[in-house]
């Protein structure tokens, strides 16, 4: 094999590489159930947008390295996929993914087989200090891909 081959295959192994762990950094995805993975069209599909920490889902709880922390929540973007159900979501507000808010919110799911939701976090700022917030849990539907952003819903008091 020439050097011209073996730089070839280093350049194909290396874009192969970036391809893999790009796809994995852009839309880490999670199944909060055991078995055989369901269609798209069973389970629910929870996106975790801008402002949120996700620290349990009923039983479940992050069980990753997480910045160098086993466990500590599921943010943005992070994708969960779920059974249809009730669900006990506990969740904390964070900036920049520190933690703002103690202690943590509950807020309760009805997950229908082939929706998204989101769950957010409306953010009141005034004079650049979050003041207040409260978490939200928005049904987007059926057939929604779109993701979410990565700041969370703000509505400014400084008039």
């Amino acid at each position: 094999m020439g050097v011209s081959a073996v730089k070839c295959l280093l350049k194909v192994m290396l874009v192969c590489s970036m391809c893999v762990v790009f796809g994995c950094v852009s839309s880490p995805y999670y199944r909060l159930y055991s078995g055989q993975q369901h269609s798209s069209d069973d389970v629910a599909m929870l996106y975790v947008g801008g402002g949120i920490s996700v620290h349990t889902i009923n039983e479940y709880t992050p069980g990753y390295l997480r910045l160098g922390h086993i466990g500590s929540a599921w943010r943005y973007p992070d994708v969960l996929e779920l059974l249809p159900g009730t669900y006990r979501i506990t969740v904390s507000y964070a900036k920049d993914n520190f933690l703002v808010s103690q202690p943590e919110t509950v807020v309760r799911l009805e997950a229908k087989a082939g929706h998204s939701y989101i769950v957010g976090a409306v953010a009141y700022v005034r004079n650049a200090r979050v003041k207040a917030w409260r978490a939200m849990i928005v049904d987007k539907g059926r057939d929604y891909h779109e993701g979410v952003s990565p700041e969370p819903v703000y509505l400014n008091l400084a008039r």
